[in-house]
């Protein structure tokens, strides 16, 4: 996978009916424009780690941080539960990290780390 290909694929798997029934269109790479406007996603912290061989250089792991936002603390975990539930059936990506915390601009963020085996 090309690193421009990364996102894309984080994206495409985000924008399930899922999770687009929580959020609508506001997935975002790296940074939302309005963050007091909740709920949305956002994902970054994308990094693709190569095996290098003497013949290829390809990207072996993808691994990238999806945050849910939202101003309830049940509103967040439904929209987590969402992106879990579409992260986990797609083969070879699992969740291995959830954390949570509370903002006061922004409201309840759940983090989820995601693995994926190419």
């Amino acid at each position: 996978m090309k690193p421009s290909e990364a996102g894309k694929w984080v994206y495409q798997h985000l924008s399930v009916p899922g999770v687009t029934a929580i959020v609508g269109d506001k997935i975002y790479p790296y940074v939302t424009g309005e963050p007091k406007v909740v709920p949305w996603i956002v994902y970054d912290g994308i990094v693709l780690d190569y095996g290098q061989t003497k013949d290829s250089n390809e990207a072996e792991t993808l691994t990238a941080t999806v945050t849910c936002a939202a101003s309830s603390y049940d509103d967040a975990m439904r929209l987590a539960d969402a992106v879990y539930d579409a992260l986990n059936d797609v083969d070879d990506c699992i969740v291995v990290r959830v954390q949570g915390e509370y903002t006061e601009d922004v409201g309840h963020l759940e983090e989820l780390e995601i693995q994926v085996t190419l």
